[in-house]
């Protein structure tokens, strides 16, 4: 369905996987009710991430209502009610549930409206932290905290899943715990709602500081403003965001993917590691492989990158189809800084799904980097922060001109038929 997409083939295990269930809705019932949610998507080991909405997701939708949240699938906006979404998630007993979430979009910043969202996200929330009705099991529940881009709101609704319920309901939903926060698996932080936003880290800490530190704190990051999308809200996603967010906030889990993606998508190439090496002059955090200056280039698209897409390596194992199929030892092939730049500019999928491969590989290599720091050397933690920061720009210009180059080759690409086809479309 397109949540890990360009990966072939038999994509890297990632460890934690997650699935916005409104892209199943158009099926009626669900194609996860029906063949299982680990077997239709080929996950057996892991951690499967249930949320109904993807976090990402920054179109405009319809109003919720106190009954139904709103979700969008391939056939349009389809309703869920809270009691309904509790009793998917029992039956599909993912590793953990994500709870319905009151987020208007475009978003809200009435005082009147983000009040309202703080209620209905309590109220959903009882929903689903209730046992199981026939067999007393509990979800691993992750609650995303409200309050928009208020800090005041952020630290009340935060306030409030601490504070002790006194209504039967609540008592009866909750027991033997008296509060909502005290069966919750951890937060989650959507960062999309959020921008633009003059400081990102004052509206998480404000959500997290009342908050147990112990508990897991899921940021989930935007993509980058596509140019197709013109009324996009979000800001660049960096490398120099994520750090600050774990040196002053504490986050302990990013979903990154959509960044990685959407900067494969307008032909950027990630080239950053931390600890970050020493440099007299700041360089970029990665490659716009549509500039003409990659043409010759033909090298790796990373320095020692152990990437599929850096380090290829043919199967030692290939398929035979006869008798006298004759295969040459296998060897290792890389794919260029050239060879990339030309898959670009003639629109093959095959170059974003490359990009991909490799970006994701940078990013999983930036986190290797950040817990080795945090386990061997916690105290030299900020002062590599500044060092990375006065080793590699923030990508505001590097993004700037990867979207103009991408609105460039996409513009010749759509003259004559394609441009016709959308036209229909």
């Amino acid at each position: 369905r397109g949540v890990i997409p360009h990966l072939y083939p038999q994509p890297k295990n990632p460890g934690w996987v997650m699935l916005p269930f409104e892209s199943f809705l158009e099926n009626d019932p669900p194609a996860p009710l029906k063949l299982g949610l680990r077997e239709l998507v080929g996950f057996k080991e892991g951690i499967v991430h249930l949320t109904l909405r993807d976090p990402r997701d920054l179109r405009e939708m319809p109003a919720n209502t106190k009954e139904n949240i709103n979700a969008m699938c391939l056939r349009g906006v389809r309703k869920m009610q809270s009691k309904e979404w509790a009793a998917i998630a029992h039956k599909l007993r993912p590793s953990v549930v994500a709870a319905l979430s009151d987020t208007p979009f475009p978003v809200s910043t009435t005082q009147k409206r983000i009040t309202k969202s703080i209620e209905r996200t309590c109220i959903w929330l009882t929903d689903l932290v209730r046992p199981n009705p026939e067999t007393g099991t509990r979800l691993q529940v992750l609650c995303p905290l409200q309050g928009l881009r208020s800090p005041q709101a952020r630290r009340a609704f935060s306030k409030q899943l601490l504070e002790q319920v006194y209504e039967k309901h609540e008592l009866e939903a909750l027991a033997p715990h008296d509060s909502l926060d005290a069966c919750l698996f951890g937060y989650v932080l959507e960062c999309a709602p959020l921008r633009p936003a003059l400081d990102l880290v004052d509206l998480l800490q404000a959500s997290l500081t009342p908050l147990p530190s112990e508990k897991l704190r899921l940021a989930t990051l935007t993509s980058n403003p596509s140019p197709r999308y013109a009324d996009s809200q979000a800001s660049e996603t960096s490398p120099h965001e994520i750090l600050a967010l774990v040196d002053q906030v504490g986050i302990d889990l990013f979903d990154t993917d959509a960044w990685a993606i959407e900067c494969a998508e307008v032909g950027v190439g990630f080239d950053f590691i931390f600890p970050a090496p020493s440099a007299d002059v700041q360089r970029d955090i990665g490659h716009n492989f549509y500039l003409p200056t990659h043409a010759n280039e033909f090298v790796p698209l990373s320095i020692d990158c152990c990437c599929p897409t850096c380090s290829a390596a043919r199967s030692s194992d290939p398929i035979s189809h006869s008798s006298i199929d004759d295969f040459p030892p296998p060897q290792s092939h890389i794919h260029t800084k050239a060879y990339v730049h030309h898959l670009l500019l003639t629109h093959e999928m095959s170059g974003h799904s490359l990009l991909v491969r490799h970006n994701m590989h940078i990013v999983e290599r930036f986190f290797d980097g950040i817990r080795n720091i945090l386990q061997t050397s916690p105290s030299s933690f900020k002062s590599e922060i500044e060092r990375f920061r006065a080793t590699y720009r923030v990508p505001i210009e590097l993004m700037d001109t990867a979207y103009a180059e991408w609105a460039r080759v996409e513009y010749e690409r759509g003259k004559g038929r394609l441009a016709r086809e959308r036209e229909r479309e």
